[in-house]
């Protein structure tokens, strides 16, 4: 899918797009990790434009540098990643967010309805999507950081879902409880706890992906967004328009239904006057006089003279 150029308050920031398997379908705010919008964040677009959402995933580092995309398996790239987080500003990130959101409501492959899911740095941004944003609804994956702003809570108006992983290295269990204290009494939040998870749990191919959590959590969002951006009614195929029904044509008279079978013995009929034209026919040819043949010559010996 192709990248396009959406307009925030500071410029023209690049994003990944990838519209809805039926061509329309609820859009969906994806926000990135630290690594930028790169292959993993890519995958999870298309993955959610195949559920027929219509997606975009923002560049959020294009002030810093734009176009990055890094992976977790490098040192360097390690390196690079931290530096830009390091740099980053998350009121201006969360600027660019509802720029992306304005976007993905004026879509015309999109229902007007949007939501937001982050991961990691994007994790904490979902969660400050919801108390800043109108984001209809939010779903955060192991954000870094969402209990420094959790004096923003009372700002939720709407649905939020995160989930935590309770191995979490980036995450502490106090900063995870804080967390909990603060949003468990809130029937707007909803959270999930992953046992034995570590960091990123969700992000396949990583070190720390565990399928059967991640599965789980996926199933959980694709409900969450299901139920508070609309059904998803792509998925199965579109139902043929309905041909104007035929004048309805007049009942056969019963007699005639009746007749019907005797149709084929009519038929059948045909056949013994057939025969009986035939031996008229022999009838009268065998009363014609038949003509005589002429009498042959009997051949006679010239008698020559002697």
């Amino acid at each position: 899918m192709p990248d396009i150029l959406i307009q925030g308050r500071d410029g023209f920031f690049s994003a990944y797009r990838a519209p809805a398997r039926s061509g329309k379908g609820p859009g969906i705010v994806l926000i990135q990790e630290i690594f930028g919008v790169n292959r993993v964040m890519r995958e999870i677009a298309d993955w959610l434009a195949g559920e027929n959402y219509t997606v975009i995933c923002p560049d959020l580092f294009w002030r810093q540098e734009p176009g990055i995309q890094l992976n977790e398996f490098t040192q360097p790239e390690w390196d690079k990643a931290f530096q830009l987080y390091q740099g980053f500003n998350e009121a201006k990130g969360v600027e660019d967010i509802e720029a992306a959101i304005r976007f993905l409501r004026g879509d015309a492959a999109a229902t007007g309805k949007v939501g937001a899911i982050g991961y990691c740095l994007g994790g904490k941004l979902a969660y400050l999507s919801a108390t800043r944003t109108d984001a209809d609804c939010a779903v955060g994956y192991y954000g870094v950081g969402i209990e420094k702003n959790l004096s923003e809570a009372g700002n939720i108006k709407r649905p939020l879902m995160l989930h935590i992983a309770k191995g979490d290295k980036f995450v502490p269990p106090e900063a995870q409880g804080q967390v909990h204290a603060a949003l468990d009494g809130n029937s707007k939040v909803t959270i999930y706890d992953y046992e034995g998870c570590d960091h990123a749990f969700a992000r396949r191919g990583g070190d720390h992906y565990n399928q059967q959590a991640a599965d789980l959590a996926n199933a959980r969002t694709l409900a969450f967004f299901k139920r508070h951006l609309g059904a998803v009614a792509a998925l199965a195929p579109k139902p043929a328009a309905p041909k104007p029904a035929a004048a309805p044509k007049p009942a056969a008279p019963a007699a005639k239904s009746a007749a019907k079978p005797a149709a084929k013995p009519k038929a059948a009929a045909k056949k013994p006057a057939a025969k009986a034209k035939r031996a008229a026919l022999k009838r009268k040819a065998a009363k014609k006089p038949k003509a005589k043949k002429p009498a042959k010559r009997k051949a006679t010996r010239k008698r020559g003279r002697r």
